[in-house]
């Protein structure tokens, strides 16, 4: 195998072992979430950290209640599910 191939190979090992990571750290932060019914705004930041540019679909039907910075945070989302959340301010409305 030359040096080239051989460094490519090395390369996907290295984002295949990452993609599996993520997924892993998503897996727990979501674990967390259901059992405690809360989340932290890293919790949060974590979850949409490969989705920041682009909205997609989140639901966090397990928890309570957020505060207004994830509000915030999670206003960039497209299609939000949070059937858990029994009230919101004005602001988290928005």
């Amino acid at each position: 195998m030359n040096k080239y191939s051989c460094a490519l190979l090395i390369m996907m090992s290295l984002i295949v072992a990452g993609c599996v990571e993520h997924t892993t750290d998503v897996n727990t932060v979501r674990e967390t979430i259901n059992s405690s019914g809360k989340i932290t705004d890293s919790q949060l930041v974590e979850l949409l950290r490969d989705n920041v540019d682009s909205p997609f679909e989140l639901k966090l039907n397990e928890l309570t209640e957020i505060t207004d910075s994830q509000a915030k945070i999670m206003g960039r989302v497209f299609n939000l599910s949070l059937n858990g959340v029994t009230s919101l301010t004005d602001l988290q409305a928005e």
